[in-house]
């Protein structure tokens, strides 16, 4: 399940262009946790649930789409769809 997780973080981090110094800045995280996040080195970890809020806000990637492969990949038509259906 991890590493279906870091699959889709990657498709989402090539198709915005985040580079390790713009996930930096945006984040407040280091370059070299982006790296052990989401690069390809022989260490890999994931972010805590806490980490994980910062950058799924950051970015405005959906929660459920990067976790679990399901609904809209961005949390802005996450929010549209909620408000749809109430």
């Amino acid at each position: 399940m991890a590493s279906e997780i870091r699959t889709r973080a990657a498709e989402l981090i090539r198709a915005d262009g985040i580079t390790r110094q713009a996930f930096a800045e945006q984040t407040g995280f280091s370059e070299d946790q982006f790296q052990y996040w989401f690069g390809n080195g022989g260490r890999q970890g994931t972010p805590s649930f806490r980490q994980g809020v910062v950058i799924f806000r950051a970015f405005d990637w959906s929660p459920s789409w990067v976790l679990l492969g399901l609904g809209p990949k961005r949390g802005s038509d996450l929010e549209q769809l909620t408000t749809v259906a109430m």
